[in-house]
């Protein structure tokens, strides 16, 4: 999933650099986990894991799609 569109904006005054710092932002403050792209080379990059039952997954989206609304 692409989220250069999101990296150099912040959250509550926490800037989003880069994807590893998107995800621990996103870690900490949603509790939603994702794994930075750049672990495989994709900088600007995130992997979603579909290893949760759907009703968990739904959720994620939920709590991802509000930490992208609160972007600043």
């Amino acid at each position: 999933f692409n989220i250069e569109s999101a990296l150099g904006k912040s959250w509550k005054g926490q800037s989003l650099t880069d994807d590893t710092t998107f995800c621990k932002v996103l870690l900490e403050s949603k509790y939603v986990a994702l794994v930075p792209g750049s672990a495989f080379m994709a900088d600007g990059n995130v992997r979603i894991s579909y290893s949760n039952s759907e009703e968990e997954i739904r959720e994620g989206m939920r709590r991802f799609k509000e930490f992208l609304s609160e972007l600043a």
